[in-house]
């Protein structure tokens, strides 16, 4: 045909292939920078959501171990443990006064939904327990404790009055998978041996609420000193075990995606706030870049 032989079909045909051309790279570069914003969009909001966890986090921590330690220093808690087991009705007031200061400094906490048990023990057994916690007081509990393998490594490795440590399993009846415990020597100087002990335990709740409410903008969870994992916000294909060994900006595969790990210390026990990115839902595939160019071309 002469039209398509003619010079004005040939600079029609010459035009539009360099309109095609200049709009497939022009539209290609856009999407490569859009693209780069939100992934970078992403990532700052990951970053805002691990200091405010964090900072949460550290301000419940706070609570937990600023209960314990307020109350083992307390003048009625260490009068309760100078008058051993009570056996009279002098040293059965001076355990009550105890109870109740134990009762009122957790009412006041703000963690007082999570304290499962405090009680106040020396050598020879149990002084007193807190009238304020999750689950009722037994004669046994503080037996239990000393034959719990946890309670060993709480004191092989120091922690006394340095934090809360997490014991594989609760010592009350009712056996909680995991729980977050500190021990805090009753002493009346500085320099003086314990006179007793104050065992306080937490639910890992204290942990876990926090994550919950980040639970559809990432995957976090908390390791503590020795290695442990306390779950939280955390999709159960992704391997904790695995990934705990890794540093902040290393990179980790599951099921074909690429996961990104950052790390954010936290301020007490040595614990760490580990957040997961899953950066291959950040991007789009091949195909979604093609259909995304045959649409704006």
């Amino acid at each position: 045909m002469p039209f398509f032989k003619s010079i004005r079909w040939r600079v029609f045909l010459c035009t539009a292939l360099c309109v095609a051309a200049v709009g497939l790279v022009s539209n290609l570069y856009i999407y490569q920078y859009l693209n780069g914003i939100i992934t970078e969009r992403a990532y700052s909001i990951d970053t805002l959501n691990r200091r405010s966890i964090a900072q949460q986090l550290n301000a419940e921590l706070e609570k937990a171990l600023t209960l314990s330690v307020q109350c083992a220093n307390h003048v009625s808690v260490l009068r309760a443990a100078e008058a051993g087991t009570p056996s009279s009705n002098a040293q059965m007031t001076v355990m009550l006064d105890a109870q109740q200061v134990m009762a009122d400094a957790t009412a006041v906490s703000g963690v007082d939904n999570y304290l499962n048990k405090m009680m106040l023990y020396n050598r020879e057994g149990l002084l007193v327990q807190s009238s304020r916690q999750r689950y009722p007081g037994f004669f046994s509990d503080w037996q239990n404790l000393l034959n719990s393998p946890a309670y060993q490594t709480m004191l092989s490795t120091g922690i006394l009055s340095n934090g809360l440590t997490l014991m594989p399993t609760s010592i009350t009846p009712y056996q909680e998978q995991q729980c977050l415990a500190a021990l805090q020597p009753v002493t009346s100087g500085a320099a003086s041996s314990a006179k007793a002990w104050l065992y306080t335990e937490f639910s890992t709740d204290l942990v876990t609420d926090v994550l919950d409410n980040y639970m559809p903008s990432g995957e976090y969870f908390v390791t503590t000193a020795n290695g442990a994992i306390l779950p939280g916000a955390l999709d159960e294909a992704l391997p904790t075990s695995d990934v705990r060994h890794l540093q902040s900006g290393d990179t980790f595969a599951v099921n074909g995606d690429t996961w990104r790990v950052e790390i954010t210390p936290l301020d007490y026990s040595g614990m760490q706030l580990v957040s997961c990115v899953n950066e291959s839902a950040l991007l789009l595939d091949n195909q979604k870049i093609f259909h995304t160019v045959l649409v704006a071309l």
